[in-house]
């Protein structure tokens, strides 16, 4: 329980962002006294037969290069976005062309002369390299440090292995359980005879380490050794990196309504409420988290990873009643939708000192989440054939990415698990007060979930966020140069929510943990309606976000002031993301077809998609893209995107003026506007960069 202190803070470094960008709305100026356009971020139109040779400002030098380069009117040219590359002060734009519905992008270094994209490039690959000492994480070599200083001699590390050959892939379709199985005995079986990965536990054994925990659908291991050992297997080419295995915790009234979860069960009589005959198509989620225990509003059956080990702690049950309670008030988003229920029940209790509410220090055991043992039972749930796994714990590990968030990349990637994670409870007068959003919930591929409080009533009106919920984003330059990467995608009730307790009872919670089960219910009721969506998570994220139509913050913050940043994007804001779920919404897209996935190569793009809209319709539409492993020239294993994709929207009231998301961090974008007249929108995929060889891709586009 956390301490509801109200309190506004301006965190050093986004007063140094506010700056920066102030910097940036000067120089594209050309004249500090001139008045920056809102929507461009720049001054007056340049004029006609403009050149780099007698261009009179940077605005005019940007786009007059550009021209040239790309053999492009001038006139048909509108920047559209730009971000610094720190310290460095390389600034890149993003330039629209009008007319063809493409973008380019051009960078200047700190004289405003244009740089090799190479150069840039190379730049880029160092940056993201920097964020390891050798094959260590900065994360590892500082703990080990601290832990010599104190006289501790061991540490327990994780290493991910470069796999021998490609990992055999699952198809994009929904399977049979049988196929499942099949397929994923073919991958335990796959990793279990991994040369790499039999050579280096070998030698850890030669060493006399014992392995701790072997990935069944991973290439990495856990293992506890003395801390001067940890160097004498980095020269291993086998190893791709070494990471120091984390500790994580718990994110500690009818919510469903709020987010109109009652309208989807009635819209649509085939969802919830299913009979065993319908057991194959029902979606299975797993929460990662203590033991759900037996409680009359739960359906059953529940299947437990470690049926042995229950704690006498409630987190596990109040988590899982907001997916699945079918208590005849106090409903779950998913209600007789989700069976069985999987406890991946992967806690232990640990005696710490913690502060309650009322500024008191008390002695208690609180629930802990080792790496290796998360991964276990995460592991466990996929063989399960889990659909929907939810992740209501988290570590702060100071906005760096670490092994977690790389393995659940990994699993989303790979194995088309929909993965829901709390952002964490550490904002002002709560937890930790740094903001910053935890891991698992800062990769690239999950749904990582704020909270909102929704006054205990159903009138939006009077919501407002939860105090404590984390937003801040990934650090960079560790994994992008550029400062843009938005955590959390978006918003669920997290404060003042019944739920379920010991003894068949119910009690009253708040936290980003009961935020994230309401999202995790909702991905379970897209695809309990429809199940092709099984093997889509990017699907499914797109649809949960453009439909996420409840807006609670509404660029309150001063990074989405477009009078401070040009480029803010009106529909993602700097706490709730894109908004708060409304799972009503979201069933609207699927029954308008308005949802769809592919799999693009370069060649594909750029690519259109056209749907009628009435006037004064409102339109959302969204993009969503993993991330992908890579092994560099250096053993390195990298989780980065190879693809920068950009969404452009045409009102078809005023075609000429395109409504654009480029952002330069994020793996998904999202535009808006409100139809001016009826007719064919058109919405386009367009990318600025494609270092893959394909990517999956999502779109969903809301009418409201």
């Amino acid at each position: 329980m956390q301490s509801k202190k109200r309190g506004l803070a301006l965190s050093v470094s986004l007063i140094l962002g506010v700056i920066a960008i102030s910097i940036l709305c000067i120089l594209y100026s050309g004249n500090a006294t001139e008045t920056v356009n809102s929507t461009t971020g720049l001054t007056a139109n340049s004029p006609s037969g403009v050149t780099a040779n007698n261009a009179s400002s940077l605005k005019d030098i940007i786009l007059a290069k550009v021209s040239e380069r790309e053999k492009v009117s001038i006139n048909n040219l509108k920047v559209v976005h730009a971000v610094t590359i720190k310290p460095e002060n390389i600034y890149r734009f993003k330039i629209l062309d009008k007319k063809a519905g493409r973008i380019y992008v051009i960078n200047l270094d700190s004289n405003y002369k244009e740089m090799d994209k190479c150069d840039v490039d190379n730049l880029i690959e160092s940056k993201r390299k920097s964020e390891f000492v050798g094959k260590l994480s900065k994360r590892l070599v500082k703990k080990m440090e601290e832990m010599k200083k104190s006289g501790e001699s061991h540490i327990k590390v994780s290493m991910w292995i470069k796999p021998d050959k490609k990992l055999p892939q699952l198809p994009r379709e929904r399977l049979t359980d049988q196929e499942q199985e099949s397929r994923l005995k073919e991958i335990r079986n796959f990793y279990a005879n991994q040369k790499s990965t039999n050579s280096v536990v070998k030698k850890l054994e030669s060493m006399g380490h014992q392995t701790l925990y072997r990935s069944q659908y991973a290439p990495l291991i856990f293992v506890r050794m003395p801390i001067n050992d940890v160097t004498k297997v980095e020269g291993d080419t086998n190893i791709c990196g070494i990471y120091a295995s984390g500790v994580m915790k718990t994110q500690l009234h009818d919510s469903a309504r709020e987010i109109n979860a009652n309208d989807a069960w009635h819209s649509d009589p085939n969802i919830t409420g299913c009979s065993d005959e319908f057991w194959s198509v029902i979606p299975r989620v797993a929460v990662i988290d203590t033991d759900v225990k037996e409680h009359t509003s739960l359906p059953g059956p529940i299947e437990y990873f470690d049926p042995n080990h229950k704690l006498e702690v409630d987190h596990g049950t109040g988590v899982m009643g907001i997916i699945a309670s079918g208590d005849s008030f106090f409903k779950g988003v998913a209600y007789g939708v989700c069976r069985p229920l999987l406890s991946a029940n992967a806690a232990h209790l640990e005696r710490c000192t913690i502060q309650d509410p009322n500024g008191v220090y008390i002695d208690t055991n609180i629930p802990i989440f080792d790496a290796n043992d998360v991964i276990d039972a995460t592991e466990w749930a996929i063989s399960k054939l889990v659909t929907v796994i939810n992740c209501s714990f988290g570590q702060d590990t100071g906005l760096y990415m670490e092994q977690l968030d790389e393995y659940f990349d990994h699993i989303v990637r790979n194995y088309y698990r929909t993965v829901v994670v709390a952002a964490g409870n550490n904002s002002v007068g709560c937890e930790t007060e740094t903001g910053n959003v935890n891991t698992p919930g800062l990769a690239w591929n999950v749904i990582t979930v704020g909270g909102f409080y929704d006054n205990r009533t159903w009138d939006w009106g009077d919501d407002s966020m939860y105090p404590c919920s984390s937003y801040k984003n990934p650090l960079f330059p560790t994994y992008h140069p550029y400062d843009e990467r938005q955590k959390p995608e978006l918003v669920a009730p997290g404060e003042e929510i019944a739920t379920l307790t010991f003894n068949n009872e119910f009690r009253m919670r708040e936290g980003t943990s009961l935020a994230a089960p309401h999202v995790s219910g909702a991905a379970a009721l897209l695809i309990d309606k429809d199940s092709s969506l099984e093997a889509w998570p990017e699907e499914i994220a797109a649809i949960l976000m453009a439909s996420a139509i409840h807006d609670i913050e509404d660029g309150k913050s001063e990074q989405d002031d477009p009078n401070i940043n040009p480029y803010a994007n009106p529909f993602l804001h700097d706490k709730d993301g894109v908004g708060a779920i409304d799972i009503a919404s979201a069933m609207q897209i699927i029954d308008n077809g308005l949802n769809s996935h592919y799999l693009f190569s370069a060649e594909d793009l750029p690519y259109d998609k056209t749907f009628p809209v009435t006037l004064g319709q409102k339109v959302r539409a969204v993009i969503r893209w993993d991330s992908q492993g890579y092994y560099d020239d250096q053993f390195h294993y990298e989780d980065i995107l190879k693809a920068d994709l950009n969404l452009i929207a045409y009102d078809p009231g005023d075609p000429n003026t395109p409504m654009v998301s480029c952002s330069e961090g994020n793996n998904y974008e999202i535009v808006g506007f409100t139809a001016t007249a009826s007719g064919d929108c058109r919405i386009r995929i367009e990318s600025t960069r494609f270092d893959g060889d394909s990517e999956y891709v999502a779109l969903a586009i809301c009418k409201y």
